[in-house]
């Protein structure tokens, strides 16, 4: 954590003031005066206005070049999964999303707040809240950023919303009966799909610590 902060501390006190700085050199009136007297001026003067010059617009360049890290490595948008029992269920959305079965995947702007709904005759209507937060991906890339793009990497990034995630991901609903006497109507039941989705989570965890060089 304590690295994060330095890495943060470090783009964030370097590019910015580098930025600014080329951008108060070239409308500085020692510029202009500068072009002016282009023509009265030696060659060695000539050379280094050049030479200045060049180097504010390639710290531009690179700065808008390199930029908006998490949003070419992530994607601004996420597909989140929604998974319904029992079977037959309706699932809708705040954002006019809708499926008829189960499992259904949506695909949603990261930065996109919404509710899902699942419904079914003889049962409960339940909702649920999808929000958004910080990934830990979308920490790296921002990171990337200051280092490399700048405020300007930093700000298309946090417009995108290619830093974050929806939790949760994916959306569990298992609904209740309204008589839960009625063996026509049993509960809601994802059991099998939780043991899957355990399954699938240390999988990666694995493959993350043998990626690491851990055991």
């Amino acid at each position: 954590m304590g690295f994060l902060i330095g890495v943060l501390t470090f783009g964030f006190g370097i590019w910015p003031s580098a930025i600014l700085n080329g951008f108060n050199y070239l409308t500085s009136g020692e510029l202009q005066f500068a072009r002016n007297r282009i023509p009265s001026l030696t060659c060695a003067g000539r050379i280094t206005l050049m030479k200045r010059t060049f180097v504010v617009s390639t710290l531009l360049a690179c700065g808008m070049a390199l930029s908006a890290c998490a949003s070419v490595t992530r994607g601004t948008t996420e597909t989140v999964m929604i998974y319904a029992s029992p079977d037959g269920a309706q699932i809708g959305t705040s954002i006019g999303l809708t499926c008829n079965t189960s499992p259904c995947s949506l695909e949603v702007s990261r930065k996109t707040k919404f509710a899902v709904t699942v419904s079914k005759e003889g049962y409960k209507t339940q909702t649920v809240q999808v929000t958004t937060a910080v990934a830990p991906g979308g920490v790296a890339g921002m990171a990337g950023n200051v280092l490399v793009g700048g405020v300007i990497g930093v700000g298309i990034d946090a417009a995108s919303g290619a830093t974050l995630d929806h939790k949760p991901n994916p959306v569990l609903v298992e609904l209740v009966p309204l008589n839960p006497k009625n063996p026509k109507t049993p509960k809601g039941d994802l059991s099998q799909v939780r043991e899957q989705i355990a399954a699938k989570q240390r999988e990666q965890e694995a493959a993350a610590m043998r990626k690491t060089g851990g055991v």
